[in-house]
C-alpha cells in the first residue's frame, strides 16, 4: 500500500450561507512551518481518503468545506476553518449572539499556551457580519495565516484538556466560549486535510 510522508504527529481523528475567503488568499501559496516539517509520520492513501471524504470540495472556489459545517456559518460560538486546493487554510471565528461586539480578534487557551491572532479591521473583508431571525452573525476570517498558529495549536493538543477562546471586541469586551469538541475535531481534521494537500503539491518547506 502507498505511504506519504506528511509533517504532522496527531492521531487521525476517526445556518447562513458563507461565503469562501478573499479572494486575494486563494493566491498564497500554502507554506509549513519548521517544527510540522520535522515531525513526520505515514499516512496510507486509505488515511488520505479517509480525510478528504470529511470535505466538500467546491470546484468553482476551490475550497474545501468540512461537513461539520457545509457552506453556512455556525449558530453558536465558534471556530471553523476552510482549505483550499493548494493547502492554504483559513481559520475563522464565528461569533453568534443577539448583539455584536465588533470583535477584532481571538486569544485560544490552549493547554499552557495562550495564542492571540492578528487584529481583522473591521471594515475589511475579512470581518463580516449579518443579522438573521434576531441573531447577529460576526465573523473573522484569519487570512495569510493571521490566526498565528492557532489552528495547528488545536490539531495537536491534549483531547483531554478544554480549549477556551476568547472573542475580543473593539471596546474592551470579552466573550470566553470554551471550544465545542465536535468542532474541535473538525478543526483538527482540517489541518489534517491542509498537510495532505500541501505534501500534494510540494509545498512543505517552501514560502
Amino acid at each position: 500500500m502507498a505511504l506519504v510522508g506528511l509533517g504532522a504527529f496527531f492521531a487521525l481523528s476517526s445556518c447562513t450561507e458563507r461565503t469562501s475567503p478573499s479572494p486575494d488568499s486563494t493566491i498564497i501559496k500554502a507554506s509549513m512551518n519548521s517544527t510540522t516539517q520535522q515531525n513526520i509520520i505515514q499516512y496510507t492513501e486509505e488515511d488520505i481518503q479517509n480525510i478528504k471524504s470529511l470535505f466538500e470540495l467546491n470546484e468553482k472556489s476551490g475550497w474545501y468545506h468540512h461537513k461539520q459545517w457545509g457552506n453556512t456559518w455556525p449558530q453558536r460560538r465558534t471556530l471553523f476553518a476552510d482549505v483550499n486546493k493548494t493547502g492554504y487554510y483559513s481559520l475563522c471565528s464565528n461569533y453568534y449572539s443577539k448583539h455584536g461586539i465588533d470583535h477584532e480578534y481571538i486569544e485560544a487557551v490552549v493547554g499552557d499556551k495562550e495564542i492571540k491572532s492578528r487584529k481583522v479591521e473591521l471594515t475589511s473583508d475579512d470581518h463580516r457580519t449579518q443579522k438573521r431571525n434576531g441573531k447577529t452573525f460576526e465573523v473573522n476570517y484569519y487570512s495569510n495565516y493571521g490566526d498565528e498558529g492557532i489552528l495547528e495549536a488545536i490539531a495537536k493538543s491534549n483531547p483531554e484538556q478544554e480549549i477556551t477562546i476568547r472573542f475580543i471586541g473593539k471596546k474592551g469586551v470579552t466573550v470566553e466560549e470554551i471550544l465545542d469538541s465536535e468542532d474541535r475535531k473538525a478543526l483538527t481534521e482540517a489541518f489534517q486535510l491542509s498537510v495532505i494537500l500541501r505534501k500534494e503539491n510540494q509545498q512543505i518547506g517552501k514560502r
